[in-house]
């Protein structure tokens, strides 16, 4: 009976397929991932992620960044200033 509990729970639990990424998007995470190797990190995070989002040029996320009145540089800076080991320290200092 346990068995039977356990594949349920699994099947449950199970990941959707994930869709297709654009060229654009796996450029991206090969970024994150090359970003992450050169810091010496174990693995690339979302950090790395947003970095390499904001590397590209991108239309789409510039014009989002300007509706919510962010900077694409200043986000760029303070995301490579947290994966760095600067988190809590204004300034980076």
């Amino acid at each position: 009976a346990g068995a039977d509990h356990d594949e349920a729970a699994g099947a449950d639990d199970a990941v959707p397929a994930m869709p297709a990424f654009t060229a654009a998007v796996r450029e991206r995470l090969r970024w994150a991932v090359e970003d992450a190797d050169q810091r010496g990190h174990a693995a690339a995070s979302t950090g790395h992620l947003l970095l390499a989002l904001l590397t590209a040029p991108d239309d789409e996320l510039d014009e989002l960044l300007s509706a919510w009145g962010v900077h694409r540089g200043d986000v760029h800076a303070e995301a490579a200033r947290v994966l760095a080991g600067g988190l809590g320290r204004p300034g980076g200092g």
